[in-house]
């Protein structure tokens, strides 16, 4: 601290010895006129010594020349200033650095001392407050003043101290001297009481730290245990997520299989349509090279027959000739059979046990006969698919085998509503459906009958199709509207169809659809034998059946009669579909009808070579998701099967096409067309249109 003091003394001094007796004698002119300016009040502050202590602390001197200066030149010729210099004073005394724009000042130079001075102006120079540095120095004098003050005070105090405790040592030590003696048995065992109690201490001490030892090892130990438990939770926890991610990819698969059979199934049914569309054009071509090949035939048989008659005494030669051999042939034949057959009689005659066996096998062929008519007549009974009965799955032998087989393989975990898209809120009643009346079948308990009802083209039979697959029935779909041409007849065949639907082991969905056309309300014009078709239905409906469950489909709820209301459990309503649905349709379908058959196709070479045709369409890279979802909003107010008669337009349309490509121009050029011609056939359906 004193060497720090000492420089920073040497500082100040060498800076007053800087400055000079004019400047002191100008400072102190400064002082005592500070009185008798006006100096604003507000602006006075006192100063902090300790702060010009620093700043003193932090100056630089340097040693240094005058470039221009008479003074200099004449008192001290050349010899170097010893200073501060402004640009490195301005971080420490801010204030005490004035900046000048311009100075004039006289061209000294030895060099040109002999001629003429001229005078130079300098820019932009920094100029340092002689007054500042002088009366910063004496802040920090008036600092040192104060450190030295209280390093004196504080050295008196340290020497008074030292003498103080030295006497106090002098007479401890007299003390210890006299009380040496006797304390010292005293202090001995003292001591030895202090090491017994140590030796205690260290025993407890020892045992303490056993305990602890122990105890941290039990913590350790249930540490070790937890973490090894957190282990088993994180690893349960990822094997869950493992399993569900799997439970995930096989739904994925499964999807992605299901739409794979889907694709698969629309491309054999386009292919089946094709080669029945080159079958119809082959068997067109067949009957023409037929009836041509007749024509030449009969053009050739008119000259043969011409001919002949002119040849007629030849044919008749030759044909009697021909009858001759003919004759003589047949004869020998037969004399060779009897010949064979007298031979194979004697010999048989000659064994009575191959005669025994003859009798046993005719008798048993006859038994097996017997047998035979009677299964089939109750196989053909069983067999029989009623009239009204327009498409089924119940089958039965070999066949039936194979599809229950199939069903439980292939449509075991099959979507319901693959391909169907209806509200949520109705999803979620036919799956729940689905699953109570495969429950309900499981079980044995009567089975329910429900009500579809909506606009046509809205999915209720291909609903009832994939209820009855889900709810493991097989399905029968008639029409009401074949009741009515069947007159009396109607009645027998309608309890005909109940009869055989009774007979199904795995239980049966009937679906009617167009029930409203025989099952109206009685109190109309209903003819007698619909009245009678009416009775029929509700004497089968008139318990809960375990074998069979009835739907109803109408366009018209309110036509049907209040009995057949009555026997209705649930009733359903399909409406048409909203933007969501119809944003879901327009996908599938374009995806089924059109995008399908982007892919190359196979033996798509071969076809071209037989100039048969591909069947695949070229998409322009306009054709994006949101062009084709643009249909929806344009098909306000249609169906399902409105939405996929237009995409099957389109694809009509692409396919007259000769390069087969379809661009998003002309893709809205096609909706809008189709859109336009559907809405002109609502208006004509409204005003009923007709023309004479």
């Amino acid at each position: 601290m004193l060497t720090s003091m000492s420089r920073i003394v040497a500082v100040i001094c060498t800076l007053l010895t800087w400055i000079g007796d004019d400047d002191v004698t100008r400072a102190s002119a400064a002082l005592m006129a500070s009185d008798k300016h006006h100096i604003r009040k507000e602006e006075i502050a006192n100063v902090d010594s300790g702060q010009c202590l620093e700043s003193v602390e932090k100056m630089d001197l340097k040693y240094f020349r005058y470039a221009f200066s008479e003074f200099q030149q004449s008192h001290f010729g050349d010899r170097r200033e010893i200073g501060l210099l402004a640009q490195e004073a301005i971080s420490v005394l801010p204030d005490g650095v004035a900046a000048i724009s311009e100075l004039v000042v006289s061209n000294a130079n030895s060099e040109n001392r002999s001629t003429e001075e001229e005078d130079i102006m300098l820019q932009n120079i920094l100029v340092l407050d002689p007054d500042t540095v002088f009366w910063t120095n004496v802040g920090a004098s008036k600092e040192l003043y104060k450190l030295q003050k209280a390093l004196a005070s504080r050295v008196g105090n340290m020497s008074l101290s030292v003498g103080d405790i030295e006497d106090h040592l002098t007479v401890v030590d007299e003390r210890l001297d006299q009380e040496a003696a006797i304390d010292l048995v005293e202090r001995r065992k003292i001591a030895e009481e202090q090491r017994r109690r140590a030796e205690l201490e260290l025993e407890t001490a020892r045992a303490k730290g056993e305990e602890e030892r122990k105890t941290a090892e039990l913590r350790a130990q249930k540490e070790i245990e937890h973490a090894k438990y957190v282990d088993e939770l994180a690893l349960e926890r990822l094997n869950e997520d493992d399993r569900r991610a799997q439970a995930r990819n096989v739904d994925l698969v499964r999807m992605q299989k299901e739409a794979a059979e889907e694709q698969e199934e629309q491309r054999m049914e386009n292919e089946r349509r094709l080669e029945e569309m080159r079958a119809e054009t082959a068997l067109r071509v067949a009957q023409m090279e037929s009836d041509a090949a007749v024509e030449q035939a009969r053009v050739e048989a008119e000259a043969k027959i011409k001919q002949e008659r002119e040849n007629e005494d030849i044919a008749r030669r030759r044909l009697a000739a021909e009858l001759e051999a003919q004759r003589e042939r047949v004869l020998q034949g037969i004399k060779m059979t009897f010949a064979l057959l007298a031979n194979g009689l004697f010999n048989y005659l000659r064994s009575p046990h191959q005669i025994a066996s003859t009798v046993i096998i005719v008798g048993l062929m006859g038994l097996m006969l017997q047998l035979a008519r009677a299964a089939g007549t109750e196989v053909a009974r069983r067999l029989a698919i009623p009239s009204l009965v327009r498409e089924t799955s119940k089958t039965s032998g070999h066949y039936g085998v194979f599809q229950s087989i199939y069903r439980m393989i292939f449509e075991r975990n099959r979507d319901l509503f693959h391909g169907i898209f209806l509200k949520k809120s109705l999803e979620q009643r036919i799956r729940r459906m689905g699953v109570s009346i495969r429950n309900t079948r499981r079980h044995g308990a009567p089975m329910r009958h429900f009500l579809f009802y909506g606009p046509p083209g809205t999915g209720k039979t291909l609903t009832a199709r994939r209820l009855a697959h889900r709810a493991g029935l097989d399905y029968a779909i008639m029409t009401g509207g074949d009741v009515a041409p069947l007159g009396k007849e109607g009645v027998t065949e309608l309890h005909k169809l109940f009869k055989w639907a009774s007979s199904s082991r795995r239980g049966l969905l009937l679906f009617i659809d167009e029930a409203e056309a025989f099952l109206g309300t009685r109190s109309g014009q209903l003819s007698e034998e619909l009245r009678n078709a009416v009775s029929a239905i509700l004497y089968h409906t008139g318990t809960q059946q375990k074998t069979f469950m009835l739907v109803l489909a109408t366009n018209r709820p309110g036509d049907l009669d209040a009995a057949v209301l009555d026997r209705i459990d649930e009733a359903l309503e399909f409406s048409i579909p909203n933007i969501e649905e119809r944003n879901r349709l327009v996908t599938y379908y374009f995806d089924s009808c059109i995008r399908k058959y982007t892919k190359p196709e196979r033996f798509a070479r071969a076809r071209r070579a037989l100039g048969l045709g591909t069947s695949q369409i070229h998409l322009a890279k306009d054709m994006t998701s949101k062009a084709v979802l643009g249909v929806a909003k344009k098909t306000d107010k249609f169906s399902g099967r409105e939405i996929s008669k237009l995409m099957m337009a389109i694809q009509a349309a692409v396919y007259g096409s000769e390069d087969c490509k379809l661009n998003a121009k002309e893709f809205d050029k096609l909706v809008d067309e189709l859109i336009r011609d559907q809405r002109k056939k609502w208006s004509l359906l409204s005003k009923k249109t007709a023309w004479s």
